[in-house]
């Protein structure tokens, strides 16, 4: 995990409302094979650096936040979500050799998947990310 991953992990887990929904099942990129319902998975989409001069001045990074569960409603997962944007939405993420200049929710979306007859809805969240080294 690097330093942004860190951070969000750490404001997701630090997150009371979201810790009830999930249990503090967040993982990043990949949720293991045996998995309990329902659960976050983030990870970054794409990053753009800025520059002034030859000194990079800012770097914006995409990170996709989603949570997964299954059933016969979409209710928890978007509660959940509803949560992570709480918790992410303008937070102030602590990142190591950076300050962040801004964290906002860009897109949202949700979806659903069939497997052997089972439900699983996924409900998806965007957010930008915006850091300056210090």
């Amino acid at each position: 995990m690097n330093a942004v991953d860190a951070a969000i992990y750490s404001a997701l887990t630090g997150d009371t409302t979201v810790g009830n929904k999930v249990d503090d099942r967040i993982y990043h990129g990949l949720a293991p094979e045996q998995k309990t319902y329902p659960f976050i998975v983030f990870q970054e989409v794409s990053g753009l650096d800025d520059y002034t001069m030859t000194k990079r001045a800012t770097r914006t990074l995409r990170y996709q936040v989603m949570c997964v569960d299954k059933g016969p409603s979409a209710a928890v997962a978007g509660q959940t979500m509803d949560a992570v944007d709480g918790a992410l939405h303008d937070a102030t993420l602590t990142v190591t050799s950076h300050t962040t200049m801004y964290v906002r929710r860009d897109s949202s979306r949700e979806f659903t998947a069939v497997e052997s007859g089972i439900v699983y809805w996924h409900e998806v969240a965007e957010y930008l990310i915006m850091i300056t080294p210090t």
